[in-house]
């Protein structure tokens, strides 16, 4: 009789399969379900985790390997902390909770990549979009002005409104703000004057603190221009 016990509860247990929404007991394990989708344990209850990336579901014994070089917003997954890049390689994520985020978006020519780790080129950006360096700076979509890493969000900083725009040079943005109008936000260098014209190159305008102010009235003939690297009223 003892024999026959031990017999039906070996067959139970090998029956046991894990399942979406089923209950687990080993927090973060990871099983593969098929070979792209792996089951996670997440608060003791069977998730399902794409594996997007190319290698898909491996299954190592006991134990899954979920292959995320790509995920997306939303996305459950597993290791805290880990960063991927989205499908449309525009965006990083992070993973936070069992879920990845939306941390930073990647609209620069370089994209989204991850190898080891991801890498993300910011250096275009629209405002209010998520980012993760404070100070980091960037051009918008359109190119007509420059922004910056603020508190989590990229801000506009500076309107480029001279004829090179706002444009990326290797790892520097650079703002064209040699047509300005007063009022309009700008950056000098400390200890060095910061000058540009107005639009209707009539007026020479001065870098005053944190915005542009009205330096000179250009009569007559007269127009405000970029002079051997000088600003000035000019005929």
């Amino acid at each position: 009789m003892l024999a026959l016990v031990a017999l039906v509860v070996t067959a139970s247990a090998a029956g046991c399969k894990a399942k979406e929404g089923g209950d687990c007991k080993i927090e973060a394990k990871l099983t593969c379900d098929d070979p792209k989708t792996a089951l996670a344990c997440h608060n003791n209850k069977w998730e399902k985790e794409l594996c997007k990336g190319a290698k898909g579901c491996t299954q190592k014994g006991n134990d899954g390997e979920c292959d995320h070089v790509t995920a997306d917003n939303g996305d459950v997954c597993t290791i805290q902390d880990d960063h991927s890049c989205s499908a449309d390689k525009k965006s990083m994520v992070r993973c936070m909770k069992y879920k990845y985020v939306t941390v930073e978006t990647c609209l620069g020519p370089g994209g989204c990549v991850r190898d080891k780790e991801a890498a993300c080129d910011n250096s275009t950006s629209a405002a209010g979009d998520p980012c993760t360096q404070e100070g980091d700076a960037a051009c918008s979509t359109d190119g007509k002005s420059s922004l910056a890493c603020k508190g989590g969000k990229m801000t506009t900083t500076v309107p480029c409104k001279g004829p090179k725009g706002c444009s990326v040079s290797g790892t520097a943005v650079r703002c064209d703000d040699a047509l300005s109008d007063v009022g309009d936000p700008c950056m000098a260098t400390p200890g060095k004057d910061h000058y540009g014209c107005s639009m209707d190159s009539k007026s020479l305008l001065k870098c005053d603190g944190l915005k542009f102010v009205q330096s000179d009235t250009c009569v007559g003939k007269k127009t405000c221009k970029l002079q051997n690297e000088v600003f000035g009223c000019f005929l």
